[in-house]
This record gives structure tokens, C-alpha cells and sequence, in this order.
């Protein structure tokens, strides 16, 4: 039944969301990341700052925001690392991308398949 090894997870709530979101934001103002602070200063509706972008790296990680913060943070430091300090405070786009990394795209090395697990996660 369970054929992706996915488990059931745990059950989300309003308030159990809120206080991981809460404990999010704590570990993040301890951390005092400056990639971060870039992004946030220079776009005051930064996608870093919303609830559901923050939920991919709890959920991912069963919740536990010290590890989701840090992976959130190891994910800005690769961005500045290779499309520069200039991509954090948007989402990556296509016309980030190089020449040669859209042909790789376009090569089908990589599929994107249309189905996703019962998490809603697509599977690679």
C-alpha cells in the first residue's frame, strides 16, 4: 500500500501549523543568515517570508524547524552560489538558467512526471 515508503505523516491542524511556522521564524531570526537578510530587505513580500514556501522545508523535514531553517538556508546559499546574490529574493526563472543547462533540460535527462505520491510530491 504504502509503495513510495511515504508513511502516513503527521496529521496537520491550524494551530499545530502555526506554532511550526512560529518556531520557523524563531530559528530563522537566530540564525541572523545575511543572504537571507538581503533577500527580505530589498522585497518586503519576499516569497522566503510565505507560510507556504516555509511549509515545503517543514513538512519535508517531519516538522522539526531547526533542520527545515537549515535547509532553507544551505538552498539560498547554493542560489547566490550559482545565479548570484541578485536571484534570492525571487524565485528562480527560466532565463536564469544557461544555454547549456536549458538543453539538458530540453534532453529529457530529467522527466517531470505529471503524478505525484500521496504527499503530493512529484516522484523523480
Amino acid at each position: 500500500d504504502d509503495v513510495q515508503c511515504v508513511g502516513r505523516g503527521e496529521e496537520e491542524d491550524p494551530e499545530m501549523i502555526q506554532k511550526a511556522l512560529d518556531k520557523f521564524e524563531e530559528e530563522l531570526q537566530k540564525a541572523k543568515n545575511p543572504l537571507y537578510e538581503l533577500a527580505v530587505i530589498s522585497t518586503p513580500d519576499c516569497y522566503l517570508k510565505q507560510a507556504e514556501y516555509r511549509l515545503r522545508f517543514l513538512r519535508v523535514n517531519q516538522f522539526d524547524a531547526p533542520k527545515a531553517v537549515r535547509q532553507m538556508l544551505g538552498l539560498l546559499r547554493y542560489k547566490a552560489e550559482y545565479f548570484g546574490s541578485s536571484t534570492l529574493h525571487r524565485e528562480l526563472l527560466l532565463s536564469d538558467l544557461k544555454e547549456e543547462d536549458i538543453k539538458l533540460l530540453i534532453s529529457g535527462m530529467f522527466h517531470f512526471p505529471s503524478q505525484t505520491d500521496r504527499s503530493g510530491r512529484y516522484i523523480l
